[in-house]
């Protein structure tokens, strides 16, 4: 028998983890990774708690992680709204990071510009405007660019 949890999530975030990671039945399993799945456990609980936290609308996906056995008798099965989403902002954290990877690579491989690369990566892991619109992508670029380049200015100095 599998168990699993219920996460609310966002486009981009849900999606990253489909593309990301094996699913059955529209089950992920992210067991393999050995850093999210220990985060997972970590913020796992019974469902006897208060929840102070609402979940924002952005979160409108839901999606369903797979957990094991021991982790649902020992620890529990449902994550409160906090917990959620300080779950969350590490799932984005590696989706952001995944895109930054990509579109800096071809930037300096390919010799193409940020817009045109955006564009590719848009094309080869399938987020579309909805999911993940341009101009968010954009803009999350340039501000992990400009953080990158400062930090490289004060190394030279």
């Amino acid at each position: 028998m599998k168990f699993t949890t219920d996460i609310h999530c966002k486009r981009y975030s849900a999606h990253f983890l489909k593309i990301s990671y094996p699913s059955d039945n529209d089950v992920i399993d992210i067991s393999d990774d050995k850093f999210l799945y220990p985060q997972l456990v970590a913020r796992i609980g019974r469902p006897n708690f208060k929840n102070k936290t609402k979940l924002s609308a952005l979160y409108c996906v839901k999606i369903k992680l797979n957990i094991s056995t021991r982790c649902f008798y020992r620890k529990g099965w449902q994550l409160s709204n906090e917990n959620m989403v300080s779950f969350n902002k590490l799932i984005e954290a590696q989706c952001k990071h995944f895109m930054y990877l990509y579109v800096s690579t071809m930037v300096a491989k390919e010799q193409i510009t940020a817009k045109q690369a955006i564009i590719n990566f848009q094309d080869e892991f399938g987020f579309t405007e909805e999911i993940w619109a341009y101009d968010s992508i954009w803009q999350e670029y340039n501000r992990k660019n400009k953080r990158y380049e400062k930090n490289r200015i004060k190394r030279e100095r």
